[in-house]
This record gives structure tokens, C-alpha cells and sequence, in this order.
């Protein structure tokens, strides 16, 4: 699962997923003018306006989760948190859908996650 979008500046930007992808333009206050997302279903590139998402899933690519002992023995754990809640892209609705009833979540069009 990987995400690019070309900047208003013309600079690619290539992230883990959508959702780090939305959190880098928001934290650095930034537009893109070109945004690509690859399909989960075939793993090929789609337009990300016109892909069909599932938000919130109990599926998290790109999202780590590390836990270690302290020096006390104690567990310590690390956490990306960006890429959370998992936004997964579907170029078909339908095979949006079928993944939604496997993994739970909510369909959302990409206009509804970044309106701009």
C-alpha cells in the first residue's frame, strides 16, 4: 500500500498511505495538485479523488506497533500512530464493500476525508 502526490510546488511526495499522506499536507499546510493511491485489491495506482476508501478497518498496513521490556522488566510500547484509523483505497466500490464486510469500517468517498 503506498500513496504519491505531486505538490503545488511540483515536489513528489511518495508516503505509506493515504492517511500519512493526508496528515503530511495538513501538518505542513500544503495542497497537492495530483494525488494517486494504490487499489488494495490489485495493488495498481488509481486517481485518489476517484478511489473508494474504507475508514477505520481492523486492517492496519502500515501502522506499527512495537513493544519491548524496560530495564525493570516492564513492557514499554511504541506506537505510529499516523496512519491511524487505516484508510485502505479500492478502485471498484464493490470490492470496497467486500473488504468492508470482512474487516469492518465505513465506505467514504476521498471528498469527504479531504475536501480541499
Amino acid at each position: 500500500m503506498a500513496f504519491r502526490m505531486t505538490l503545488e510546488n511540483g515536489k513528489t511526495v511518495a508516503t505509506c498511505c493515504p492517511r500519512c499522506a493526508l496528515h503530511y499536507l495538513e501538518t505542513n499546510h500544503l495542497t497537492a495538485r495530483n494525488m494517486e493511491a494504490t487499489d488494495f485489491a490489485t495493488g495498481g495506482w488509481v486517481d485518489a479523488s476517484r478511489a473508494v476508501y474504507v475508514s477505520d478497518s481492523d486492517v492496519h498496513p502500515c501502522a506499527t506497533l512495537e513493544t519491548r521490556l524496560d530495564p525493570q522488566g516492564c513492557c514499554m510500547t511504541k506506537a505510529f500512530d499516523r496512519c491511524l484509523p487505516s484508510l485502505v483505497a479500492f478502485a471498484a466500490k464493490d470490492q470496497a464493500a467486500a473488504f468492508q464486510k470482512d474487516h469492518g469500517g465505513q465506505l467514504i468517498a476521498f471528498q469527504d476525508i479531504h475536501p480541499k
